[in-house]
């Protein structure tokens, strides 16, 4: 097997005639299976959240394939470290810093010696100063792109969520996409459900990614999601980790209604008289109220017979006058007697 392609699939059986609404519950995917992609540092709250919300996102961005989970579950893995972090904390060493937003790499540009200067700083006080000069008013590429305008914009929208989103005209477009206030509170980008959330619906925004990864072109992918080629090989690591754990994940599903309810055929009379131009009949919902009457009336039959043992002779007819029961198997009794009479009468007539 070549490095990155699926494993044989093992022979188990495909269900088929999924309908679309079933979609979630046909592709599952197991805590197991995302610590083995992620490896052992994930944590547990996301971990979490990708399991309880997969249903969901099956339906939403169309993960109905292998390459389609996998390459998904890759891009997160390394925008997440693993699932280790939900935000850019830009407490980057020097050479971290050139490494991503050096001259020839970034549209940032900085210097070594610029590096040097911001990774000296303290831990609270390098990642606004980091990101507000490459996402910010210090790099007006980005600032325009991203509509960071505000002092501190490249801070606050710096990079976030489970796909990393960056930038404030982003931050917002998945506010309108999550129903989240996303522009008002980029900290909410910050937590495992929304991360998980806005991350599918990201995937699944115009359709791209998945076209790139039913082409099993991660460097596609990895421009989509990213804006470039950073972590293209941690990516490429994870994807094929992913591919190997998720063999068994493609299913085929046939896109199909639910299947019509079979039409019962109609009642037939059970017995007809003409009298005139008009009809009496006795159908199956008449049968069945008949049958649930009568069962009634034995159910009562059996109250007055231990009524009877519990009061003693003398106090039966007593009791059985004060009791429903006992009218109403008088009434039906009465209705069956009059029925039977008038059908014999007029078949004796001819009618």
């Amino acid at each position: 097997m070549g490095r990155g392609q699926f494993p044989a699939r093992s022979g188990a059986p495909r269900p088929r005639g999924i309908s679309r609404s079933d979609l979630g519950g046909a592709f599952m995917i197991t805590a197991e299976q995302i610590r083995a992609i992620a490896g052992p540092a994930a944590k547990f709250e996301l971990v979490n959240a990708i399991v309880n919300g997969w249903p969901t996102a099956v339906r939403k961005a169309d993960l109905t394939t292998a390459k389609r989970a996998a390459h998904f579950l890759a891009q997160i893995m390394t925008e997440t470290g693993g699932l280790r972090i939900l935000e850019e904390s830009g407490a980057y060493s020097a050479s971290r810093i050139m490494q991503i937003f050096g001259v020839g790499h970034h549209s940032a540009g900085i210097t070594e010696q610029e590096a040097q200067r911001i990774a000296s700083l303290p831990v609270a006080q390098r990642g606004p100063v980091l990101f507000n000069r490459v996402y910010g008013r210090g790099n007006p590429v980005k600032m325009r792109e991203f509509k960071n305008t505000g002092p501190n914009d490249g801070w606050l929208y710096r990079g976030g969520g489970m796909m990393q989103a960056t930038g404030k005209s982003n931050y917002a477009a998945l506010g309108k996409k999550t129903g989240l206030p996303l522009v008002e509170h980029p900290e909410l980008l910050h937590q495992p459900d929304s991360a998980f959330t806005a991350a599918y619906l990201e995937w699944a925004q115009d359709g791209r990614c998945n076209a790139a990864a039913d082409r099993d072109d991660v460097v596609a992918v990895r421009k989509i999601i990213n804006g470039g080629k950073n972590g293209l090989t941690e990516c490429r690591k994870y994807l094929a980790k992913a591919k190997e754990v998720l063999a068994d994940y493609d299913v085929e599903v046939a896109a199909v209604e639910p299947a019509p309810e079979p039409e019962l055929p109609a009642a037939r009379p059970m017995s007809t008289s003409k009298i005139g131009n008009s009809q009496i009949a006795i159908g199956t919902g008449g049968l069945i109220e008949g049958a649930t009457a009568v069962t009634d009336a034995m159910s009562k039959a059996k109250e007055v017979k231990q009524g009877a043992t519990d009061l003693g002779v003398g106090d039966v007819l007593s009791h059985l006058v004060t009791m429903p029961s006992f009218w109403i198997a008088v009434a039906i009794i009465a209705v069956a007697g009059a029925a039977w009479y008038w059908r014999r009468e007029h078949a004796q007539a001819g009618v």
